[in-house]
């Protein structure tokens, strides 16, 4: 018999403050959820400074989103639907087989889009019924997905009134250790649950998950200790309505705060992707908490508690990435810094690895880097590749050239077999690497190794995930 189908939820993600940290929670907890096999819509409704693409699709073309869809509704009052369904983005990661995340931008890139929002007249809008028809597009994302993860204005605003009180199940409040952002936030989501109350809506009203961001780790313990005091007291009347009794605030708060790390404070970053979530010293241990209350709801939090690694397997749909997807990464010196980068970040993303390479399995510097890349794939060594491995693998051979003279030379020493593989990414680490490539790797996707501190293997793997999923 089969189970009937489960509507999804929508998640508004809302600061009062900008700066705070909450296009950057949204984009990992969305990241999160995707790779947990769940079906992940990301919305930008930060009109007036949309970047949420920024951390999802920093390098996608523009395309319609959240300023056309609100044009469509205002223009078409009897219909026709929005075609939204075209104006998402479907982004590749190593999702579990039932898992997706998409986004639709602002639509910030198309002509003239500050002329347009500019021209959207909010009080005729709202006036002239677009909360009505906004609620019949809202039904259609709920079908589509498990999660739809709103990315709302700060401040006080119409379109913030839309995604904090007619649209969530859920309201995420994002602040800081200041007076302004932490009332600002408190203050609006009180008003929000007040004026959904008065909505005539057929669906229930809205808890709060209230998550402090950007707390400093250990330069001043004490005015931490007295901020998460006052957050504790401060959010209370939103938190104690589905707490399990018996919790406390003081052991739950702790759970949800997300760190200000060094590392990704500067640009737009995925820590999820790089990192492990089981240290609580770790950006991605606060964010995984989060994410499992959003994804099992908020009356698991006694359980994230007690048995956060039970409560966090639950999360999980589908199957895992398929065992015959692999990619068999080929180099003279898997100790290079460019492929221990690139070898590190598959792993953490759980991408099953083949070396072939010329560095003996028994070297040092191989055997601490195994022991250090921890992974729920083993890591196979190859000798050879069997030709029975390359006939029933679904792979995608992973080529770092260095200064040999013939791509030959590097097959005899790497053993990687000229089986002219349908997906291939190449890496070269000196410009005279590129004459090595043979001709029916031409059109593969190709990077250079740069020693520049700010090169990273994030493009190599994105491409390596892409020819995987082709597949």
């Amino acid at each position: 018999m089969t189970e009937p189908k489960t509507q999804g939820r929508v998640t508004t993600f809302y600061s009062y403050k900008g700066g705070v940290g909450r296009s950057f929670l949204l984009a990992n907890v969305a990241w999160t959820l995707a790779r947990w096999g769940q079906r992940v819509l990301c919305l930008d409704w930060d009109l007036e400074a949309p970047g949420l693409h920024r951390y999802l699709d920093p390098h996608g073309a523009p395309t319609p989103g959240t300023l056309d869809l609100l044009q469509h509704l205002r223009d078409h009052p009897d219909g026709p639907p929005a075609p939204w369904q075209g104006w998402v983005r479907p982004l590749g990661g190593p999702w579990r087989s039932t898992g997706c995340l998409h986004l639709m931008t602002a639509g910030q890139g198309m002509g003239e889009y500050t002329r347009r929002l500019s021209g959207l007249h909010w009080d005729a809008l709202i006036a002239g019924g677009l909360a009505a028809r906004l609620e019949a597009t809202r039904a259609a994302w709920v079908d589509s997905y498990d999660h739809v993860l709103i990315d709302s204005r700060t401040g006080i605003t119409d379109v913030g009134g839309l995604c904090a009180a007619q649209l969530p199940d859920l309201l995420v409040l994002v602040f800081t250790a200041s007076a302004q952002s932490l009332e600002g936030a408190l203050d609006v989501a009180q008003k929000a649950q007040a004026a959904r109350a008065r909505l005539p809506l057929d669906r229930a009203g809205f808890d709060c998950l209230p998550v402090p961001c950007r707390v400093h780790v250990g330069e001043e313990d004490e005015l931490e200790r007295h901020w998460m005091r006052r957050f504790e007291r401060e959010t209370a009347p939103l938190i104690r309505p589905w707490l399990e009794r018996g919790v406390g605030m003081d052991e739950l708060l702790p759970h949800l705060r997300v760190r200000e790390q060094a590392k990704w404070s500067f640009g737009e970053q995925l820590p999820v992707r790089d990192e492990p979530d089981t240290d609580p010293a770790r950006v991605s241990w606060a964010i995984a908490n989060v994410a499992a209350l959003v994804s099992g709801g908020l009356e698991q939090a006694g359980r994230l508690l007690r048995d956060r690694r039970g409560l966090l397997a639950e999360q999980l749909r589908g199957e895992g990435p398929p065992e015959s997807r692999r990619v068999i990464l080929s180099a003279l010196d898997v100790t290079h810094p460019a492929v221990v980068a690139i070898f590190a970040a598959l792993r953490q993303l759980s991408v099953p690895v083949d070396l072939s390479t010329a560095t003996p399995i028994n070297t040092p510097a191989l055997q601490e880097l195994f022991a250090r890349l921890e992974s729920a794939h083993p890591t196979r060594y190859l000798d050879t590749i069997p030709p029975e491995l390359l006939r029933k693998t679904d792979h995608c051979d992973l080529i770092v050239l260095g200064g040999l003279r013939t791509i030959e030379q590097y097959t005899r020493l790497t053993n990687l077999s000229l089986h002219r593989p349908k997906r291939a990414v190449i890496v070269t680490l000196h410009p005279d690497a590129a004459q090595l490539i043979p001709p029916w790797l031409a059109d593969a996707p190709r990077f250079a190794w740069s020693p520049d501190p700010d090169w990273s293997p994030a493009p190599i793997v994105e491409a390596v995930l892409q020819q995987l999923a082709a597949g």
